[in-house]
């Protein structure tokens, strides 16, 4: 019984070797399609690596503190209903501002040469990117062609955002100060009339 079942077993063992190696006949008859597409497709890397230009990220993070809010209702110091992410946002992507960058740094010279600034500007808008997680912080990061490019404008582009602001709150802080003073003016007023009336 046991030499009985031996032998089909040692038959399909052979018909199953015969019909790998009728497989790897036929393979090698077609090898030459997958070698040249292996060879096209490591040429291809090669030369995406070599002649693609490598972009550099860098990345700030602004910590705001708003301070006193300066109106009864909550809202924020400026633009009322806007967010502090909105305004920081329009801040940052303001057109004069990023002209100011792209002609400190000579950025996209080839563009600049072909079509203007106008169009540097918003081939820099694309490369710069604006977070808001949540809470009082904000990423601001910018991808350049060098690591020194990148962090350099990056750090302009932060610098530009801060001093916009505050520049900002110190224009609706004088103007809080002048309403201020005027409601002081007019309550010192009233309250002179009613002393006045009083003593008669």
């Amino acid at each position: 019984m046991n030499n009985d079942e031996q032998v089909p077993n040692e038959a399909d063992m052979h018909e199953e070797i015969a019909r790998v190696a009728q497989f790897l006949r036929r393979a090698t008859r077609f090898w030459v399609a997958p070698v040249v597409a292996l060879g096209l497709g490591a040429v291809a890397c090669v030369a995406f690596y070599f002649l693609r230009k490598p972009l550099y990220k860098s990345e700030t993070v602004i910590l705001y503190s708003e301070g006193i809010r300066q109106t009864e209702n909550g809202d924020d110091s400026h633009g009322g209903s806007r967010t502090v992410s909105t305004r920081l946002k329009e801040i940052l992507t303001s057109r004069a501002e990023l002209a100011n960058v792209v002609n400190e740094f000579k950025l996209y010279p080839k563009t600049v040469k072909a079509n203007g600034v106008v169009d540097a500007v918003d081939e820099l808008r694309h490369h710069v990117e604006f977070k808001a997680p949540g809470g009082d912080t904000f990423s601001i990061a910018f991808e350049g062609s060098t690591p020194e490019e990148a962090k350099l404008v990056t750090s302009r582009l932060a610098e530009t955002v801060i001093d916009q602001d505050a520049t900002l709150r110190k224009k609706q802080a004088v103007v809080t100060r002048d309403f201020l003073e005027l409601e002081k003016m007019g309550t010192e007023s009233q309250l002179k009339d009613a002393e006045q009336a009083l003593a008669s």
